[in-house]
């Protein structure tokens, strides 16, 4: 039971914010990658190249966190109404005009009205 309501939880936070999960995601791959490829660059510099590249790493780190905190927060509120009513509500305009008219017709009755009108 526990598994399945895991699943049901993982699976709506997907649903209402799949963009910000990829984000989330992607933003953890490329702090990655900036940490290793930076490292590769800071060992083969010296003096003052180094601080400059110190400095760029963790300005790009920084910018990815808050980045992945951002997107980490509109996670927390689209998912908030995970289990209880959503407070959108979607109008299909073809079903509200049809529901507004007075006397409803089928299709066989317009086709009688077209062929009357030519007589």
């Amino acid at each position: 039971m526990f598994k399945l309501a895991k699943y049901y939880v993982l699976v709506t936070i997907y649903k209402r914010a799949k963009f910000s999960v990829l984000m989330v995601l992607a933003s953890v791959v490329a702090m990655v990658v900036i940490s290793l490829l930076f490292a590769d660059l800071v060992a083969m510099n010296t003096g003052s190249d180094k601080a400059l590249m110190v400095s760029a790493k963790w300005i790009l780190l920084f910018t990815l966190l808050g980045l992945t905190v951002f997107h980490l927060r509109k996670i927390v509120k689209s998912v908030s109404f995970a289990f209880g009513e959503d407070d959108s509500e979607v109008v299909d305009e073809k079903k509200e005009r049809v529901l507004e008219k007075i006397k409803l017709r089928s299709r066989s009755d317009l086709i009688m009205d077209k062929y009357r009108k030519v007589e």
